[in-house]
């Protein structure tokens, strides 16, 4: 049976152990089973990285969406930051080796930020709870002093989107989302990288990508609990939370497609 550890470094980030099960042959591992997060969203896409030894990934961030990363071959430096404004682990680095002898799965919430560094030839996958969205596509600079990541590899190779990542003071302002408002975007009042505005100072912003499910609760950095669902039925939805019949709705069939990360 699988055994799990609630991560005392960074609020909210699950560390899985899974069975493992060897003969002869070989063996089998059961990587990911969603009654392991009973709190937590669907898993809605599953992706593979494949990286050559010495390449660095990240930092990447998402307000909405939360990740969780199994290594399937090769060894991996996984580096965490708590980006989350109020958590009680804000500012926390958190790295983990994952891979080769160790069998080990990561849930990764919104609001940390996240990267790896191939110590070997690997391949990554991860299982995300919400379609690929641009908007939702969000960086700190990977060498950020004050992040203080230690990643184990001499001479780095990174793409350019990720040698252009912000330091962690330009986007010092972020705000977790509260326990009781919806992660999704509210009514046109909700950035993709910026909280949502107080109904007092409520105005109109530009549309996101359109939205596929009825919203869900936000995930609460307090306790020990990963996240938090609360669906809410078709017949309560109202256009104030989502709408279906605008022009630019778009097909839930057809998903944007993900960029590599």
């Amino acid at each position: 049976m699988a055994s799990f550890a609630v991560s005392e470094e960074i609020d909210g980030v699950v560390v899985v152990t899974p069975d493992v099960h060897e003969d002869a042959r070989g063996r089998f591992v059961e990587t990911y089973r969603r009654s392991w997060f009973p709190l937590g969203r669907e898993m809605l896409q599953g992706n593979r990285s494949d990286r050559q030894a010495g390449s660095v990934v990240g930092l990447h961030y998402h307000l909405h969406q939360a990740d969780y990363w199994y290594v399937t071959r090769g060894r991996a430096r996984v580096v965490l930051h708590d980006l989350r404004a109020g958590s009680p682990t804000e500012r926390t680095t958190l790295a983990l080796e994952l891979g080769g002898d160790d069998e080990r799965g990561v849930f990764i919430p919104p609001g940390v930020a996240h990267g790896f560094a191939a110590l070997s030839e690997l391949t990554l996958t991860y299982l995300v709870d919400g379609y690929y969205n641009p908007d939702d596509e969000l960086g700190v600079a990977w060498d950020d002093p004050e992040i203080a990541a230690d990643w184990e590899v001499a001479e780095p190779v990174l793409s350019e989107r990720d040698r252009r990542n912000p330091r962690r003071a330009a986007i010092r302002g972020w705000r977790r989302h509260p326990p009781s408002s919806s992660p999704r975007r509210r009514s046109g009042t909700c950035r993709s990288n910026s909280p949502c505005t107080s109904p007092a100072k409520k105005r109109r912003m530009p549309p996101r990508s359109p939205i596929c499910r009825p919203a869900l609760r936000a995930i609460s950095v307090s306790g020990r609990t990963p996240i938090e669902k609360t669906t809410i039925s078709a017949s309560k939805v109202t256009s104030a939370s989502v709408t279906t019949s605008s022009p630019s709705s778009r097909d839930c069939s057809k998903p944007a497609t993900a960029s590599p990360r």
